[in-house]
């Protein structure tokens, strides 16, 4: 990894962060009850049941939008609660109203998914959004709602909720900083190490997801006046290498 993508994820982990500062303004959920989910405080974050035509927009099922798109001042736009929604735009997501991604359950998953990035295009220095610069842009008025099914995100020993999703085991031996091992079950775990420590295991898969690809990293820009409310929420795939110019 080159210093400059080090640099950018650090970045995004700052502004992940930030969006997660316990501010609320509730903008819309499922078809159904939501349970409340307890905020970092222990206060319980207010949900409050709405039907689809409380959106001004909502995208379900599989959905391409080459050209990404903007959502307006004042509106709301969500993903479909109560459907698994694929969204792949191949230029900017503009939000200057509210973009919410809320899963009605574990089931159903939310991903919003940036294709056919040229990162050697990123030109960065825009506090607006900047064409080449493709990517989640957070700005204005504008807020996201994005809160994925709680789950344990980490833990010294296997969780029996754990069947299925991706896991992995940090690092623990002395030296080691890259030996992330997949976990698939108990009897996968690594045994402690000469020093009789286990390893954390940190569960990777959420059903709420921003992200790039492989093959081109975007970004999150977070500049807004109002709170954002980020929770169990996988962002992947950004902080653009520009290290080739």
């Amino acid at each position: 990894m080159s210093t400059h993508r080090f640099l950018m994820l650090m970045s995004a982990a700052l502004i992940f962060v930030a969006a997660c500062t316990p501010g609320i303004e509730d903008t819309g959920t499922s078809r159904a009850d939501v349970p409340s989910i307890a905020s970092p405080e222990g206060s319980p974050l207010e949900t409050s049941p709405v039907v689809l035509s409380d959106f001004d927009r909502v995208l379900s099922g599989d959905v391409t939008l080459e050209d990404g798109f903007e959502v307006p001042t004042g509106e709301v736009w969500a993903f479909d609660p109560a459907v698994s929604t694929v969204v792949e735009v191949g230029g900017n997501v503009v939000v200057r109203g509210s973009l919410v991604m809320r899963p009605s359950s574990g089931e159903v998953v939310h991903t919003l998914r940036f294709v056919g990035i040229d990162e050697a295009l990123f030109r960065g220095g825009g506090m607006e959004p900047v064409p080449t610069d493709v990517g989640l842009w957070v700005v204005a008025d504008g807020m996201l709602d994005l809160q994925g099914t709680p789950v344990a995100a980490w833990s010294y020993e296997w969780q029996a909720e754990w069947v299925g999703d991706e896991v992995v085991a940090a690092p623990h031996t002395p030296g080691d900083y890259t030996g992330f091992l997949p976990v698939d079950g108990p009897s996968s775990v690594p045994e402690p190490n000469a020093l009789g420590y286990s390893p954390e295991l940190l569960n990777l898969t959420r059903n709420v997801r921003i992200e790039g690809t492989a093959a081109g990293y975007a970004h999150v820009f977070i500049h807004s006046t109002r709170p954002q409310v980020i929770r169990f929420t996988a962002i992947r795939y950004v902080g653009p290498d520009l290290q080739d110019e």
